[in-house]
């Protein structure tokens, strides 16, 4: 569901078992977050395959951050790619990814 690639890197981040919890921190700047939860949700191909992480929560802010390795693409085309898969009946919402320098500490 939710993958990370860095070509150069080979970075990729996936969501397959309980070990995203290590990786990705908490938000501390509020402390009523929505609380994800492992799942191949609905509408899958693959229960083992296809986990990502869901929200649990209706009406519910969510924040999780995650460093990766310093890289360079001098020259080259960089492409961020992740997906969501909306299967709750909203008439607000969304999603959002914000790729900055690191600005936390573990």
């Amino acid at each position: 569901m939710h993958i990370w690639k860095i070509i150069e890197g080979s970075l990729k981040r996936r969501f397959s078992d309980d070990s995203w919890e290590r990786r990705w921190v908490q938000s501390k700047h509020k402390d009523d977050y929505g609380a994800f939860k492992l799942s191949h949700g609905k509408f899958y191909n693959d229960a083992v395959k296809d986990k990502g992480i869901q929200t649990s929560q209706d009406a519910k802010f969510y924040s999780r951050a995650a460093s990766f390795p310093k890289f360079s693409n001098k020259g080259k085309t960089v492409v961020i790619q992740f997906t969501v898969k909306h299967e709750q009946n909203i008439d607000c919402g969304g999603g959002y990814l914000k790729v900055r320098p690191l600005c936390f500490k573990r």
